[in-house]
């Protein structure tokens, strides 16, 4: 019964005003804490983990962003999220955001993973084009920094949740216990990850949405 068109731009406001201070912060002393991850490194850890899948279409999608990433200059690692959707957003009945969740995987890196982390969110599960954008306009003036070559990270993004649920299933199948939050619906969708995955990685190839 929420309606989205109205609360979203507030709650998106607020998200953005945060992760401009988060990727503002000096995090060079969790360098010895936390993991430091780049485009190739993360893409070629998801090449080797679904190599077992035996799905050629995600390989495929694995190259094509390889090489998409190749020719991209990451930022100084800054700390980062990694899974800064809307649903990791705890907002109170104000429309407050009232916390920031889910930082199991928090680690140093170019920031362009949290925004692309929030479009997608905003894209695929809302169909909310024009705040994505806005989002990412507002982030750069935040940031005082421009905000180039997102719709790869954008493309990133969907394809390592297809290639999330490719490797879950393949667990499931060779019945190894997991532990992952709504793991069912999660697996259920890949047909869905996939489309939307295969969607953004063409965007990207043909230079964005611009």
């Amino acid at each position: 019964g929420v309606d989205f068109e109205k609360v979203l731009p507030g709650i998106v406001r607020q998200a953005v005003t945060l992760m401009a201070r988060l990727h503002a912060f000096d995090a060079a002393e969790l360098s010895d804490v936390l993991p430091t991850i780049t485009l190739a490194g993360v893409i070629e850890g998801y090449r080797q983990a679904v190599e077992e899948a035996g799905d050629p279409l995600l390989k495929a999608a694995l190259r094509r962003l390889a090489d998409l990433a190749s020719g991209i200059e990451e930022a100084p690692p800054r700390l980062i999220n990694v899974d800064a959707e809307l649903t990791n957003l705890l907002v109170d009945q104000s429309g407050n955001v009232v916390a920031w969740l889910d930082w199991d995987d928090a680690a140093l890196g170019d920031p362009r993973w949290d925004v692309a982390a929030l479009v997608n969110s905003l894209r695929g599960a809302y169909q909310m084009n024009e705040l994505a954008a806005r989002a990412v306009a507002d982030y750069g003036r935040e940031t005082v920094r421009p905000v180039r070559d997102l719709e790869v990270w954008v493309a990133l993004y969907a394809v390592l949740r297809w290639a999330q649920a490719v490797w879950l299933k393949e667990q499931i199948e060779n019945e190894r216990p997991l532990a992952f939050p709504a793991l069912e619906r999660f697996v259920a969708a890949c047909d869905s990850h996939r489309a939307w995955a295969m969607e953004m990685l063409k965007e990207a190839e043909e230079g964005g949405t611009s």
